[in-house]
Order: C-alpha cells, then sequence, then structure tokens
C-alpha cells in the first residue's frame, strides 16, 4: 500500500464530465498508464514529492460523461478509450413519466410523447442516431418552485436553440422548426 493510506478505506470515484472536451492524455498523463496496472507502482518519467512512482488503487473509480452529438470536439482517443468501458444511454421517456408521476402525470406523458416525436423526427435525418434532445431537458429540479415553468424555460432557452443547430448540422428546411413551436404549450397542443 501506498504510504499514509488506510488498508480499510471506502471506495473513491472521479467524476469528470464531458471527458472528451480536453486532451485526455495531455491532461491525465501516466495516470492513464497506471490505469491499466492497478495495485502496482509505475514509474514515472519525473518525481514528484520525493516520489517518482504513482499507484492506482482498485477502489478508485473514474466516470467520464460524454455528449456524442458534440461535432465540435474530437473522439476520444483509442488509448484512452481501451481503458474506459462505454456505456451508451439513450433518451428514456419512462424516465421523464416517473419523474412527473406525483407532480403531473398528463404533462409527464406529454412531455414523454414530445421528445419522442422530436427524436423519432431526427432520426429521419440523422442515421446514425447520434443527434437527439435526451430526457434531462424535460424534467426539473424538485427543491425549485413550479417545475413546469423550468421545463417551460429549458424548452425556449436550450432546446430550440439545439433543434436550431441540428437544422443546421443536417441542412434541414423551415418546415423543420414549425413542427415544434417556440412556446413549450403550443408544442404540447400538437402531441398525439
Amino acid at each position: 500500500m501506498a504510504r499514509g493510506v488506510e488498508q480499510n478505506r471506502h471506495p473513491a470515484v472521479l467524476i469528470i464530465d464531458e471527458i472528451n472536451r480536453g486532451n485526455l492524455p495531455k491532461l491525465l498523463g501516466e495516470l492513464l498508464y497506471a490505469l491499466e496496472y492497478r495495485e502496482a507502482k509505475v514509474r514515472l518519467p519525473f518525481e514528484w514529492q520525493e516520489r517518482s512512482d504513482l499507484m492506482v488503487p482498485r477502489d478508485l473509480f473514474i466516470i467520464g460523461t460524454m455528449n456524442s452529438s458534440d461535432r465540435s470536439i474530437g473522439h476520444i482517443d483509442v488509448a484512452v478509450r481501451r481503458r474506459f468501458g462505454l456505456i451508451h444511454i439513450e433518451p428514456d421517456p419512462d424516465t421523464i413519466r416517473t419523474f412527473w408521476r406525483d407532480i403531473d402525470s398528463v404533462l409527464g406523458d406529454q412531455l414523454a410523447h414530445l421528445m419522442n416525436r422530436i427524436n423519432s423526427e431526427l432520426g429521419q435525418y440523422d442515421r446514425r442516431g447520434e443527434l437527439r434532445v435526451g430526457h434531462a431537458y424535460f424534467l426539473a429540479d424538485i427543491s425549485l418552485p413550479d417545475p413546469r415553468k423550468q421545463v417551460e424555460r429549458k424548452w425556449f432557452h436550450q432546446v430550440q436553440q439545439l433543434l436550431e443547430e441540428y437544422g443546421h448540422i443536417l441542412n434541414l428546411d423551415d418546415g423543420f422548426f414549425t413542427r415544434f413551436p417556440k412556446r413549450l404549450d403550443d408544442a404540447l397542443a400538437d402531441v398525439d
């Protein structure tokens, strides 16, 4: 065990949001190499605090999130990718329904249908399925007042801009955007 580390410690989790935004080999350096040899000392090309080795414990978990539709950044380097398991999370209408069940189940159903409709229409133009709208846009922070108003703001200030960006990427005509009005109430009125 490394100096000063207890034998019976709790697992540690390092969460790196939007992991693909940085040059990970450069940012994480020798940690990437050491991840392959957990519990074994890896020799560093430099000395730090009078040590020239690094040991990554088995109970350190690294979770990195990324958005595969973000085309302004590069894809994950192969050396980095092989050190992480990838889990693709699809937009989930049941997450929306479950969230809204005790608040306003009718609204939850409408929002789930709206998300499905948007993604179905986007899917007609984006065969790879990378450009979709996720369920987080249709959820709210229940510690804040008026959950519906929160989603209305997300719809206007985030989803509309996202759809506009996707429209530019996919070269969609204005007819696409008229199917998803600026006001959430208007968009929900079109939900079957």
